[in-house]
């Protein structure tokens, strides 16, 4: 079991932070046990392989990283399972902007002004010095957006959480339940923090459920270090375990959702995605669209109350029991409303 690095040399912070994704990126797909070749991560990092070269390079001499290529694999590999990247030290205010870059980044999405600030901000952090001031006053007035209601949580938290995350440390938290109306002490192995729709969740393993839990960071009521790390699975990944749900809601058997837009509210569902990650989408006659994807059965709930957003302009083609939940709100809508 690794236990976190707290210190990495003046050279290793020097690290440009778009060749250190590229090292995190190189550290996973040989982590995974995928044995990728220099061509294969050129291609995923969109990069030469000459460049690859020079970042394995840097991984062996600046991090001391036991990367080899192995011939029979054809591919890299570690020869000490388990080696991880040393974690990189941020200050309390790197920390905040991080999180407020990623809110604002989190409410335009994919849409062509997220490439430009990315792109932007990826040019500045090239020529900007070490230390640069901003009047925050001038920055608010030219820049303003605005999201859906979300839960308030401390940036102490998101800082410390994340800490927890990048090394791998187990927590104890006390967590309110809006289902129990109670309080309940667990200990956790937290994996990934995730914004949705402005709300922030801890993805971890709940040792009292002894699975995968999505917190809701505002129901955190406090947390507490136990001193103990744990190892994540080298295959976790969080974006297949994110589109297992719908909106933050999982589990269950895996079923295959279709929805069909009429025409009219086809219009507003066409400029948007995406709805859930691995959706699909056709075009039917009479300008109509569907939407296709697979969930588990437990997520019914919130695609139910996504789909009523749109009353009256869509139908459900399966299955069976999200028609049922659909006819069921609807009942309910028009009995208290009598």
């Amino acid at each position: 079991m690794n236990k976190p690095i707290r210190e990495t040399s003046h050279k290793t912070d020097r690290v440009h932070l778009r060749a250190m994704a590229r090292l995190q990126r190189i550290h996973r797909e040989i982590s995974a046990g995928r044995h990728p070749s220099l061509g294969v991560l050129a291609e995923i990092l969109d990069v030469t392989p000459r460049t690859v070269k020079r970042d394995i390079a840097v991984m062996r001499n600046l991090l001391s990283a036991p990367v080899k290529y192995d011939r029979r694999q054809r591919g890299f590999i570690f020869e000490e399972p388990g080696w991880t990247l040393p974690v990189q030290k941020m200050t309390e205010g790197e920390m905040l902007a991080f999180f407020l870059a990623e809110r604002v980044l989190r409410f335009i999405g994919h849409s062509n002004e997220a490439v430009l600030v990315k792109s932007a901000t990826a040019k500045l952090a090239a020529h900007l010095p070490e230390e640069v001031s901003v009047s925050l006053s001038e920055l608010l007035g030219a820049v303003s957006y605005q999201g859906v209601p979300a839960s308030t949580v401390k940036p102490a938290t998101l800082s410390r959480l994340a800490r927890a995350c990048i090394e791998s440390e187990i927590l104890e938290i006390e967590y309110y339940s809006p289902h129990s109306q109670k309080l309940s002490r667990r200990t956790i192995e937290p994996y990934c923090l995730h914004n949705f729709a402005g709300d922030w969740y801890l993805i971890a393993f709940d040792h009292l459920r002894k699975g995968m839990r999505d917190f809701q960071l505002s129901r955190i009521r406090e947390y507490t270090a136990t001193g103990r790390w744990f190892t994540k699975p080298a295959n976790w990944d969080s974006n297949k375990y994110l589109a297992d749900g719908f909106q933050m809601t999982r589990g269950g058997r895996p079923v295959s959702v279709e929805i069909v837009f009429d025409s009219f509210q086809a219009q507003w569902i066409r400029e948007r995605r995406n709805f859930h990650p691995n959706e699909e989408r056709e075009e039917l006659e009479n300008g109509e669209l569907k939407l296709s994807f697979r969930i588990g059965k437990n997520g019914l709930s919130a695609v139910a109350r996504f789909c009523m957003t749109y009353a009256g302009h869509f139908r459900v083609i399966k299955p069976n029991e999200l028609r049922s939940l659909i006819r069921q709100k609807a009942g309910d809508t028009l009995k208290a409303h009598k």
